[in-house]
């Protein structure tokens, strides 16, 4: 996504630049000077939302190193206390659906960035049986969980396209939260999924 966003981004940039402008009227020279500071900030962007939908390091060093990183990048851009919990347990999951699960647990996170108002944020890895289990919890505001049973919206597509993508490998996803109490959203996989 980003080699094609980007390439087309920095052309424009480029052929942007080309222009003498110094011939433009003075609010025309404003303009172009704006819409190269929005091509700037679109080019990187594109280029951290391809980090955050695929970071390098999570085929480099694996799913625990990707989550570490992260968790250090919302404590760094947000100023949110994050803790992992059993980062050294080793997940014995085919490479082909750990992007997935990134992704899953990314989400989850951006969740709690956007709507929990919290300070500190969990991730704990566990195995039990055949399974394993990757637990965000945080200590925000929370919601209520009957309004969401009685066909109140919350979470909307976001939560039912991970369902989704979990159901595809057999996985699942426990939700628990009530008002002031914090959210704990929990994705469970099977152990080697074939």
């Amino acid at each position: 996504m980003h080699d094609s966003l980007g390439q087309t981004l920095s052309l424009a940039y480029l052929k942007l630049s080309a222009i003498d402008f110094q011939e433009f009227q003075s609010g025309t020279r404003k303009r172009i000077v704006e819409i190269f500071s929005l091509l700037n900030k679109a080019i990187n962007e594109s280029r951290d939302l391809t980090y955050d939908l695929s970071p390098p390091i999570l085929y480099a060093l694996g799913l625990i190193a990707a989550f570490k990183w992260r968790l250090d990048q919302i404590e760094q851009l947000h100023n949110i206390r994050t803790q992992l919990i059993n980062g050294k347990i080793v997940l014995n999951i085919r490479d082909e659906i750990t992007i997935f699960i990134y992704r899953i647990v990314n989400e989850l996170l951006q969740n709690a960035l956007k709507h929990a108002l919290a300070t500190e944020i969990i991730l704990e890895i566990s195995q039990k049986n055949n399974k394993y289990f990757i637990t965000i919890r945080d200590n925000g505001v929370g919601f209520n969980k009957e309004k969401q049973n009685n066909g109140e919206k919350l979470g909307g597509f976001g939560l039912l396209s991970i369902k989704e993508r979990l159901e595809s490998f057999k996985g699942r996803l426990y939700l628990r939260s009530g008002p002031d109490t914090g959210t704990s959203a929990s994705i469970e996989i099977p152990v080697n999924y074939n």
